[in-house]
């Protein structure tokens, strides 16, 4: 090889190694602004909230958190009921401690009716007796 293929080589070598130089650096731009162009179409795709906005979903969502957190305590400290089985018993009762404490844990419900009326049209109020043997108003 004589000196003009030489340098012939040197240029071309030169002049690949810029133009590898330069589309690196046109991929990079190009790559840089698809990247804000994605990040501006994805701002302008979210929902705008206001800050009030904002501040009322975060207060709804901290609402729906506590409401769970009470449900799933309430749902530990109810006490667990069990029958007593009919080998244990001979027959399928309530055990008498459960049957106490559903009496005192259940209010009654108020009465239907509080007054009857005649015939004639005249109301006359009833009244049960606590002493009565009737059986309580079913639920």
């Amino acid at each position: 090889m004589d000196s003009f293929e030489t340098e012939c080589r040197h240029l071309i070598d030169g002049l690949v190694r810029e133009l590898v130089a330069l589309i690196g650096e046109v991929a990079g731009d190009e790559l840089t602004r698809a990247r804000a162009a994605r990040a501006a179409a994805e701002r302008a795709a979210a929902p705008r909230v206001s800050a009030r906005l904002a501040r009322a979903l975060e207060r709804a969502e901290e609402r729906r958190r506590l409401a769970t957190e009470r449900r799933a305590a309430a749902v530990a400290l109810r006490p667990k009921k069990s029958r007593r089985t009919k080998a244990a018993t001979g027959s399928t009762t309530l055990t008498s401690e459960l049957v106490a404490e559903d009496v005192k844990s259940e209010p009654t419900p108020p009465p239907l009716f509080v007054h009857k009326r005649s015939r004639d049209g005249s109301i006359q109020k009833l009244e049960r007796n606590v002493n009565d043997d009737a059986p309580p108003p079913a639920v």
